[in-house]
């Protein structure tokens, strides 16, 4: 017998509808069920089988009595107000089903791929589902705390007098409401984790194709060219570098400096007869007594 094909996003149709049902049950059905038993014992006339069947005794009798009250998530919110996030999350399922069963771009961000867009989307409803859950759970179990809490007064109240012991007990209930929307966060989780689990092997290969191609090549450096080493030769006529041997000093000449290009220059040498004598056109007259007398003195040549 041929398989008949499933619709491809056949795991969206399901999770949808169960959040559509459970949104229902949430508005539209009797939700909660406040039990409160009273349990007392009562001083009572009776016979004692022990003793003389004419003699009355006084016997203690015990009884009970349990009212029951059911009410919708209205009356709940009022002890507790955290039961509407169930709804919000709720609806947020719903939307959430239709972009992945209808859109190819669930979210519609073009920074972000749409297969990761997807990813983020099952996570998400997986988690809004699992969370409702533990929201109804956490809500009334307290508010079973808050009810009992409220009825000590009573207990003090009603000890005492023909009641030797009087202990209210009070507890709150799923009723249908909350067995439905149960129901609902449980067919959600199941239809996406089954889909999780099915795109789970593709994932995995894609993730190891991508630590591969790390790993392997796709990361890798270009392999470095070993550097050359005679530089000279990569220059057509241009010589090796020759290190040289031996004493780098052997044979130097010390150092001459530059040549003069000026002649040098001749002292000056006084003459013997100097001061000189008196002339003879003048006599009485030294070189002392008449200081601006003209002395012929050698001339030296300028350079």
């Amino acid at each position: 017998m041929k398989a008949v094909p499933l619709p491809k996003n056949i795991a969206y149709y399901v999770a949808g509808v169960g959040a559509i049902i459970a949104l229902i049950a949430f508005f539209f059905v009797p939700f909660a069920t406040e039990v409160i038993s009273y349990n007392y014992t009562s001083q009572g006339t009776g016979v004692d089988s022990q003793k003389s069947a004419f003699t009355p005794q006084f016997v203690p009798r015990s009884a009970s009595i349990i009212e029951n009250a059911s009410g919708n998530t209205t009356a709940l919110a009022q002890a507790n107000g955290v039961i509407w996030v169930n709804a919000v999350l709720t609806l947020v399922l719903i939307v959430a089903a239709v972009l992945l069963a209808f859109r190819s771009n669930p979210f519609g961000l073009r920074a972000v791929p749409a297969d990761k867009q997807v990813r983020w989307g099952q996570y998400g409803m997986l988690g809004a589902a699992v969370l409702s859950i533990l929201i109804q759970i956490g809500v009334f179990a307290s508010v079973g705390q808050v009810l009992q809490s409220s009825l000590s007064s009573t207990q003090s109240q009603g000890s005492g007098g023909i009641f030797s012991s009087f202990t209210p007990t009070a507890t709150v209930q799923y009723d249908t409401g909350a067995w439905i929307f149960l129901f609902g966060m449980i067919v959600v989780i199941v239809a996406i984790g089954l889909l999780l689990v099915e795109q789970l092997p593709a994932q995995l290969a894609a993730y190891r194709a991508r630590a591969a191609q790390g790993v392997g090549g796709g990361m890798q450096y270009p392999a470095q060219q070993p550097y050359p080493s005679n530089v000279g030769n990569q220059y057509p006529g241009a010589q090796p570098y020759q290190q040289p041997t031996g004493d780098f000093y052997s044979g130097a000449q010390p150092y001459q400096g530059a040549a003069n290009p000026y002649p040098p220059v001749q002292s000056y040498q006084p003459d013997a007869s100097y001061p000189p004598a008196a002339s003879p056109s003048q006599p009485g007259k030294t070189g002392d007594q008449d200081a601006n007398t003209p002395h012929d003195y050698p001339q030296q040549p300028f350079p």
